[in-house]
């Protein structure tokens, strides 16, 4: 098209009637302005058209090309990421074996094959097996109420950093959980069966146990009651018939836990006492009244001293 008309112009040039050496003085400028506009023109196009052009052209093959128009466009979205799933890990607490019950703050447990004695933290109950004190007032009430919650059952333990792990006995010191997750600690307190203890610093169940006490102590029950210590755990044991007005049963009723021979011709008992002795006591002797024999916790009936003696046992000292 371009070429058409610069052969016109150039054309109708010639037919102008002027001398030949004023046509060759028009041509060529004319010809630079239309090579100028012909560069010019090519540069509009090329500017038009041109970017699109390349952009198409060279768009790699494998990215889909959309409508470019805001309300069209389509934004691939990435696949999306398979991520393994959280692994939710809850440690169930592991169980040990009730060996026997001395008392209810002592008991023996099975852990990797070995017996322990436990002393429990936080709680403090009557004497019953100590050969340096007689029966205490609400004693076999509450190792029996230990007995029938301990018993031949598995049960977990923890330890309390602020107590240390051993008692001046070599006794392991621990809290008590039944198998579902009661506390056996705070049972014995909330019942009236087990005074809070606290042994020099304070424990991690301090604030709870001393609340469970108070509560216990406003109900009047179990050694709180007026009919059985009126909280005063010091003194001797009283009868069963006082003990079942409190509503449970003194330990002389108990199977496993008596202070009568079943033979009477083998009346020696062999106790064990808190710090895991074994100490026999004959007829006559200071503590043999008050001493309560279980045999479920290991302690025996025997028929002489000789018999005692070679069994492990040593003889009270009073």
């Amino acid at each position: 098209m371009l070429t058409s008309l610069c052969h016109l112009i150039i054309v109708k040039i010639s037919q102008i009637k002027i001398n030949q050496k004023m046509k060759n003085r028009l041509t060529k400028p004319l010809l630079g302005l239309i090579l100028l506009f012909f560069v010019l023109f090519g540069a509009v196009i090329y500017r038009t058209f041109g970017k699109t052009t390349a952009k198409d052209t060279f768009a790699p093959a494998n990215i889909p090309q959309s409508i470019n128009t805001p309300e069209n466009s389509v934004i691939a979205e990435p696949a999306p990421t398979q991520t393994a799933p959280e692994k939710t890990t809850s440690e169930a607490k592991v169980l040990y074996k009730v060996v026997s019950v001395v008392d209810g703050d002592t008991i023996k447990v099975s852990i990797d094959g070995k017996t322990e004695t436990l002393r429990l933290i936080g709680i403090d109950t009557p004497e019953t097996v100590d050969p340096t004190k007689s029966v205490q007032c609400f004693g076999p009430e509450s190792s029996e109420k230990a007995r029938a919650l301990l018993s031949g059952q598995e049960v977990s333990l923890e330890s309390d950093p602020s107590q240390g792990d051993l008692d001046k006995y070599n006794r392991l010191l621990r809290y008590v959980f039944l198998g579902d997750g009661t506390s056996y600690n705070l049972t014995m307190i909330q019942e009236g069966f087990a005074h809070e203890y606290t042994y020099k610093t304070a424990y991690k169940y301090q604030t709870e146990y001393r609340s469970a006490e108070a509560s216990a102590k406003a109900a009047g029950l179990g050694f709180w009651a007026k009919e059985t210590c009126d909280g005063d755990t010091t003194k001797p044991s009283k009868s069963s018939s006082s003990a079942s007005s409190a509503g449970t049963s003194n330990a002389n009723s108990y199977p496993s836990a008596t202070k009568t021979p079943p033979d009477p011709a083998c009346p020696i008992k062999g106790n064990i006492n808190s710090s895991n002795e074994k100490i026999y006591h004959i007829p006559g002797g200071a503590y043999y009244t008050a001493t309560v024999i279980d045999e479920s916790a290991g302690e025996r009936w025997f028929c002489s001293e000789n018999e005692a003696v070679a069994a492990g046992w040593r003889k009270s000292g009073k």
